[in-house]
Parts: C-alpha cells; sequence; structure tokens
C-alpha cells in the first residue's frame, strides 16, 4: 500500500479527525500549488510553444529571403493566427469596446493580404480580360532561333500574336493598350497593399489579449 493511499483511507479511524482534516487541507493545496499546478502549466505551455514553433518552421521552410511577396506572407501568417487565438482562446468578451475594431481590422487586413498574396491575383480579372477581349486571347509558341555549324538548336525565340492584331499598326496600339492594362491591374494591387499596411499601422496596438 503507498504512502498516498494509506493517507486517503476511508477505513483509518482518525480520517475524521479534525486536526487530520485540516492536515490534508494543507497537502491538497500545496499539492495543487507547488508540485501539479507548475508542472500542468509548464507542460502545457511547452506543447503549446512546440506547436508555434512547428507551424512557423512549415510556414518559413519555404519563405525566401530573395522576395519582398515573402514578407507580406510572413505578416499574412501571423495576422490570421492572431484572429484564430482572439476568437477561440481571447479573453476580451465581444462586448468590450476594443473588440469590435480588433476584429474588423484585423479580418479587413487579412482580406486584402490574401488577395495580395493569391496564386491566381482577381486584380487581372479586370483589365486584361476587356482587353484579350478587344484584341482576342494571347498565343505563344516558341521556334528555333539559333543553330551551331553542325545544326544543333543552340537559342530559341519566343513568338506571340492575337487574332484580331494583324498589321504593324494594330500590333503596335495592341501592345500599348496592353502595358495600360497591366499598369491599371498593378494600381490595383498596390492600392491593397498600401491599405493593408495603412491598417496595420493605425490598429496595430488594439491586437492584444
Amino acid at each position: 500500500m503507498s504512502m498516498w493511499t494509506y493517507m486517503r483511507g476511508q477505513n483509518r479511524k482518525h480520517i475524521n479527525s479534525k486536526w487530520w482534516k485540516e492536515f490534508m487541507f494543507e497537502v491538497d493545496y500545496y499539492w495543487d500549488d507547488w508540485v501539479r499546478g507548475p508542472w500542468i502549466y509548464v507542460t502545457r505551455i511547452f506543447w503549446e510553444r512546440l506547436g508555434r514553433a512547428w507551424d512557423f518552421a512549415k510556414k518559413g521552410w519555404l519563405n525566401h529571403d530573395w522576395d519582398s511577396h515573402y514578407i507580406h506572407e510572413l505578416l499574412l501568417f501571423k495576422l490570421k493566427r492572431m484572429k484564430h487565438n482572439f476568437i477561440h482562446y481571447g479573453h476580451h468578451d465581444p462586448e468590450c469596446e476594443n473588440y469590435k475594431p480588433k476584429m474588423k481590422s484585423l479580418t479587413l487586413a487579412i482580406k486584402l493580404l490574401e488577395r495580395y498574396c493569391s496564386i491566381y491575383p482577381p486584380y487581372y480579372s479586370k483589365s486584361i480580360d476587356a482587353h484579350d477581349k478587344k484584341w482576342g486571347k494571347l498565343e505563344t509558341w516558341t521556334a528555333p532561333a539559333d543553330k551551331d555549324e553542325d545544326g544543333y538548336i543552340r537559342t530559341f525565340s519566343w513568338n506571340s500574336k492575337r487574332k484580331n492584331a494583324n498589321t504593324d499598326e494594330e500590333k503596335e496600339q495592341e501592345k500599348k493598350e496592353f502595358r495600360k492594362a497591366m499598369d491599371n491591374d498593378h494600381k490595383r494591387q498596390e492600392r491593397d497593399i498600401r491599405l493593408a499596411y495603412a491598417i496595420v499601422a493605425k490598429y496595430h496596438r488594439y491586437w492584444w489579449d
């Protein structure tokens, strides 16, 4: 029989004594406060940090250092984690005066960054689609451009055409309008990223729990 079993045994005559009850109350208090409580806390913190480190490691595995695009992806990743934590584990009541601006600003910043970081950005569905409708879909192909003395191809040339741009004047006009369409879509994209960081600058002090 273990000591703990003996101390808790209901068949002991001293179990109902006042002194014993006070003694066991102190044992329970210090056990929870000094032993079990800290152990549970340390274990929980350890696994939470391990899980968080693993999530960041997975994200960082393909987060390269040679393109500014990955800066925005890291911020988007962090904001999504913060929003999830505020919703599921946060201590602020939804009726709190800081809760609504916090969640609204986070949600909008995430939406803008998601659109900006998308593999297939929606910006090109406006100007470029209108351009394709007018001049036709872009068709591309490659052709041998240079051969060595033995007849082996050394380089290829990239060629393109649109069915509604046939003359030299039409081709030149199509190129001008295409550059303008790309500029318009680029402006929409830059507008989103500027607004996203403006939200971060203005509301980031609300993002705490």
